[in-house]
């Protein structure tokens, strides 16, 4: 892929001390020591980020399977290889911190076996880190055994937990320290409200999935072998003062028992100064082709980043984080709507008419995932007019976690139409070779638009976007040419100028 900076940059004090800050928050919830900043892991996770940039990918071998790329130099490359096995790695999100969280997620087919991004974060052994990011790249230097730290028992969630920090799809794990034989593994959960009970056995079969009830044991030494993993099904969510008890036997001499507890962090004082001071503030992207999702902003800066983009279009946002879309138009409204973040209390509207000479205008901050639209830049909605709208997500300290991809709608009463729907051409037979896609090789998708009025054009600000959930797993270019790049799930998101969007699951073997 073309490459267009050619320099590895810094992250900024700043960004660093934010991305340190959230790793430690998590590590303090663990009841681990907290961890300092490295330059030299620094440095080697910055080369890290900036080389799966050039390359397009995340490995942790690019040595391996690719070649350094003409225009970077030989200490770019060197550092950058060294850094990449080192680290952990993530790309599409909308700011380092959020990709921190991401890391503690490990919820997807492909990771839930092991977990072995958490682990890394929560290594007891762990003393320094370094962090890095190159243009929507990001990376933690995390193999490091410097500290002091023997714990075993390292469970997440914790048994004080921030409902912040764990969502419903995600695994929950315990390290005990030592290897354990998988079958003579049992976990019972119990919810204590209504007395929910679900039951693991090592004996037992689960496919690892994006989603439903599994169990695994692993003792690869990410961190801490002896690693017990376990989802229950049919959890939406965790909320403040839901309670868990957890017992465990076979993985020790004596039946392990313990409790869970989740608390809302933002309703809570300070639970220490290592919590107090975590926030999901976006980092400063080293690279970063447009100002607003790479750098260190608050919602009272945003404003004047903002009026700053020079374009209908925000570059360097992931759709998949907020999938914001428009759900319905009138002569003189619009309707929005987007997903609702992990970690986010509020969302900030931006819009104007569409147009480089219209600049975006604040229309709302909103604490909800919709919005009806009557008026942008302070004049009403007119009828048979084109806009275009952007959302941020923001967290309880003000700091911007995630920005849009731009929505370009166009309300009726004149000559043009929107989008109203999206489908896979040849559905089951895309979704059938996609379900079996084998590493290098290619598949090419075919998207059929239904116009909303079939009366009425189109008039393209954007065509149809592709991005894959995990480009590590399987990419996916501008036309819709999906290629399996490593073993495990993602999906491929497909969407419109007005954010509808239809996505597709890929299974690489």
């Amino acid at each position: 892929m073309p490459v267009k900076n050619t320099k590895r940059g810094a992250l900024s004090d700043a960004g660093k001390r934010s991305a340190l800050a959230m790793v430690n928050s998590m590590r303090y919830a663990a009841g681990l020591d907290e961890v300092t900043l490295s330059d030299e892991q620094g440095n080697l996770a910055q080369a890290a980020a900036f080389v799966s940039y050039s390359i397009g990918e995340l490995t942790h071998t690019p040595a391996e399977n690719r070649s350094k790329p003409g225009s970077m130099s030989d200490t770019d490359w060197n550092d950058g290889v060294r850094g990449c096995c080192s680290s952990n790695l993530a790309c599409g999100y909308g700011s380092l911190n959020t990709a921190v969280l991401a890391w503690s997620d490990d919820s997807d087919g492909s990771n839930i076996s092991k977990v072995g991004h958490r682990r890394w974060l929560l290594n007891p052994s762990m003393g320094t880190a370094g962090f890095g990011t190159a243009d929507g790249y990001y990376a933690m230097y995390a193999v490091d055994m410097s500290g002091r730290g023997t714990q075993t028992g390292v469970a997440w969630p914790a048994q004080n937990m921030p409902v912040e920090y764990f969502h419903g799809d995600e695994p929950w794990s315990i390290s005990v320290g030592q290897r354990v034989t998988k079958e003579n593994v049992a976990v019972t959960l119990t919810r204590i409200s209504d007395g929910k009970v679900w039951t693991f056995r090592g004996t037992d079969a689960y496919e690892a999935s994006d989603s439903g009830k599994y169990f695994n044991v692993d003792n690869d030494e990410y961190g801490k072998p002896g690693c017990i993993i376990f989802r229950p099904d049919g959890v939406e969510g965790y909320n403040a003062g839901d309670r868990y008890m957890v017992e465990i036997t076979g993985a020790a001499d004596d039946t392990i028992r313990y409790s869970v507890t989740f608390f809302d962090a933002v309703e809570e004082t300070a639970v220490s100064s290592g919590m107090a001071g975590a926030s999901m503030a976006s980092d400063n992207d080293a690279g970063r082709a447009n100002g607003v999702p790479g750098t260190m902003l608050t919602t009272e800066e945003l404003d004047a980043a903002v009026a700053e983009i020079g374009s209908d279009e925000l570059k360097g946002s992931p759709y998949h984080l907020l999938q914001f879309k428009s759900t319905s138009q009138s002569r003189h409204s619009v309707k929005l709507s987007w997903k609702k973040m992990k970690g986010a209390k509020k969302y900030i509207i931006y819009g104007n008419r569409c147009g480089k000479k219209y600049r975006y205008k604040k229309i709302a901050v909103v604490s909800g995932s919709d919005l009806k639209v009557n008026s942008a830049a302070k004049k009403k909605i007119k009828k048979g007019s084109w806009y275009k709208f952007l959302v941020f997500a923001a967290d309880q300290n003000d700091n911007i976690l995630a920005a849009s991809k731009t929505v370009h709608v166009c309300t009726a009463g004149g000559k043009y139409t929107n989008v109203k729907s999206l489908k896979l051409v040849s559905a089951k037979k895309t979704q059938t070779a996609l379900k079996k896609l084998k590493i290098g090789k290619k598949y090419r998708l075919k998207i059929h638009q239904t116009r909303a009025s079939g009366k009425r054009r189109l008039k393209t600000h954007r065509g149809l976007r592709y991005e894959s959930s995990d480009s590590g797993v399987a990419s996916v270019s501008n036309k819709g040419v999906v290629r399996g790049k490593r073993k495990g799930i993602c999906h491929i998101y497909v969407y419109a100028q007005n954010g509808v969007r239809i996505s597709v699951k890929v299974k690489v073997r």
